[in-house]
C-alpha cells in the first residue's frame, strides 16, 4: 500500500484508501468499490469533531488485520472501468508500435531499459521477450 494509505475499518470492506494530507474525516468511496463509511483517519472510528478518545486509538493499533468483502460482479466493472480510463489518461502508446514497447529510455537518466525484466536494455531483451 502506498504511504498515507489505510483501508477501510468497517468490516467486510478492507477497500484501500489515500486521503489527502491533514484531512481526517474520510468516506469509503462507493465509487471505487467501497462501501460509503465516514469515518475518522486517526482513531478509525465514526466521523467526530475535535480530539479522538485516545482509548480507541490504543485498540486501533493492537489490530492489523482488516476483514475484506467479496467484491460485486457490479462493484468490479466500475472498478475496471476506472482503472482502464487511468490508464489512457496517464500513459500512452509508442508512436511507432500500436502494442506499445518493452524498451524504456528513462526521461531523467537516459538508460534505456526493458520494462519486462527491469534491467538495462541489451539485444537478449528484445529476443528473449519478444521471440523467446
Amino acid at each position: 500500500m502506498k504511504a498515507n494509505g489505510l483501508l477501510c475499518p468497517a468490516p467486510g470492506c478492507g477497500a484501500g484508501l489515500l486521503p489527502e494530507e491533514g484531512i481526517s474525516d474520510i468516506i469509503c468511496s462507493k465509487v471505487a468499490g467501497g462501501c460509503g463509511l465516514r469515518f475518522c483517519k486517526n482513531c478509525l472510528q465514526s466521523s467526530h469533531e475535535g480530539e479522538c478518545d485516545s482509548s480507541l486509538q490504543s485498540d486501533r493499533l493492537k489490530s492489523s488485520h482488516y476483514p475484506k468483502r467479496p467484491i460485486s460482479q457490479e462493484d468490479r466493472a466500475t472498478v475496471d472501468m476506472l482503472n482502464r480510463e487511468q490508464t489512457e489518461n496517464l500513459t500512452k502508446h509508442c508512436p511507432n508500435n500500436k502494442y506499445g514497447c518493452m524498451h524504456m529510455i528513462c526521461s531523467r537518466c537516459k538508460l534505456d531499459w526493458c520494462w519486462v525484466c527491469e534491467k538495462p536494455w541489451d539485444i537478449y531483451c528484445q529476443s528473449d521477450h519478444w521471440f523467446g
